[in-house]
């Protein structure tokens, strides 16, 4: 019954983090740069390496309540699904596809930048200025 509680409170949680960002920090330019950069340093590391590097992740599984069952019966269960996959290990990869990969993620990122020059900086200060 405890795991219950915890959970609500990590999603009440994850949205309040949410909601605290400036609105400078959440314009969609703003989301795929970060994207981008976090793409870019994830392809560096694997090119420095010589190898990917995946860490644990799973599929999204998902919670909802349910009013009722298949059989008609009304009350309130709580139901959960979703299938749970887990990558793990070392990966290996072809240095010039990496290459190429980076090289383009760098060209996305740049083109967003002279579209809109400030987008990072309106989010920095905006984060200073808190």
């Amino acid at each position: 019954m405890r795991a219950f509680p915890l959970a609500m409170l990590a999603v009440v949680a994850g949205l309040a983090a949410c909601a605290r960002l400036p609105p400078e920090c959440r314009t969609p330019d703003v989301t795929r740069l970060r994207t981008l950069d976090a793409l870019i340093a994830e392809t560096k590391g694997n090119l420095d390496r010589g190898f990917a590097e995946p860490q644990a992740r799973t599929a999204p599984v998902s919670t909802s309540f349910c009013l009722g069952s298949g059989s008609g019966h009304v009350g309130l269960s709580f139901c959960s699904g979703g299938e749970r996959r887990v990558i793990r290990g070392p990966q290996a990869i072809d240095p010039a596809e990496e290459r190429a990969k980076l090289a383009g993620l760098e060209d996305s990122r740049a083109r967003i930048l002279k579209a809109n020059p400030n987008a990072l900086a309106l989010c920095s200060v905006a984060l200073a200025g808190r």
